[in-house]
């Protein structure tokens, strides 16, 4: 999957996270502990949440499961993510084993109204996110959540713009930061089937 941006200017430097292969990242790490109906809360405001949006349906097609794409919008804050997860988790049946969330605000969000609807994080549905902010360090919280490497963006940015003043007119570049993916106690395996009562 292509993790670049959609625009491309002449003579614009762009320098990015790469979206596309972080959402590989955090969907192969949700298939490895066995989900496979793995629904998406995404952002419905700017460019990079449908980037995240169509990587998480291309990876759902890849691995053959189309059928269980399930797609919620939010405006990516914590009431919006609360409300989404609310709807999503309203309607679903069967019920997802685990959502990923556009972003960390969002998925804190997603988190109480799992806790509120009486799921157990990770135990009844594990949460995955994006931007490993603050929040997804906080210890109750604990969120598993893609790095996008802030700070080498900022660092890419500087040597590029001290670059184009020095030579205005050098051909544009375009450098996608590559993301890593810090698990925390969010995630977890897909829960085990409930063994029916054997009948006397």
């Amino acid at each position: 999957m292509a993790g670049s941006r959609d625009f491309k200017l002449p003579n614009v430097d762009v320098i990015a996270e790469d979206d596309g292969r972080g959402v590989e990242l955090v969907m192969r790490h949700l298939f490895d502990l066995g989900h496979r109906r793995i629904a998406h809360i995404a952002g419905n405001h700017a460019a990079v949440f449908d980037i995240r949006r169509r990587a998480y349906e291309t990876s759902m097609r890849e691995h053959g499961y189309g059928d269980h794409i399930l797609v919620e919008t939010c405006d990516t804050t914590e009431d919006g993510g609360y409300r989404a997860a609310v709807r999503l988790l309203g309607r679903a049946r069967p019920r997802p084993t685990a959502l990923f969330v556009a972003n960390d605000p969002a998925c804190v969000g997603a988190f109480s109204a799992a806790v509120e609807l009486g799921l157990s994080v990770p135990g009844d549905l594990s949460l995955a996110s994006f931007d490993n902010s603050f929040l997804a360090k906080i210890r109750h919280l604990s969120l598993t959540s893609v790095d996008i490497g802030a700070h080498e963006v900022g660092r890419r940015v500087t040597r590029v713009l001290l670059d184009r003043i020095a030579e205005p007119e050098r051909t544009a570049v375009e450098y996608l930061v590559t993301p890593t993916l810090e698990v925390r106690s969010s995630t977890g395996p897909v829960p085990r089937p409930e063994i029916e009562p054997v009948a006397d």
